[in-house]
């Protein structure tokens, strides 16, 4: 409810599917690296973005792993979804500093070159 705005009866219900919520472009490769997974029997892990009830995109870490039916198939999955905006905010604003220090550093060389001509 709180990551997403909907309660957990709607998902489970299926008035409500996740996959529906993950950011236009993320979709194609979260649905991709989650089918490898599953075919794999492997764990996922994965960064992504959603939409939520609000309009919100917020970024999620989601960790998990199918379980699958006596035959073989994939049954349900199991695991964790984390909100991790703030991170991601965090992340996006210390690589924009360092952009803006790289572009001052340079934009310093070239004064004191120009200095010296």
């Amino acid at each position: 409810l709180e990551l997403t705005g909907y309660a957990a009866a709607e998902f489970m219900s299926g008035k409500r599917n996740f996959g529906d919520m993950i950011h236009p472009d993320d979709q194609d490769w979260v649905g991709k690296d989650l089918d490898n997974a599953v075919a794999a029997r492997e764990s996922f892990e994965q960064e992504f973005r959603i939409t939520n009830k609000n309009g919100e995109i917020r970024w999620i870490s989601s960790r998990g792993k199918a379980s699958y039916d006596s035959d073989g198939n994939p049954e349900f999955g199991d695991g964790t979804m984390f909100d991790i905006t703030e991170q991601k905010k965090a992340e996006f604003a210390l690589a924009e500093a360092i952009q803006a220090a790289d572009a001052a550093n340079q934009a310093k060389g070239d004064f004191l070159a120009n200095m010296l001509e």
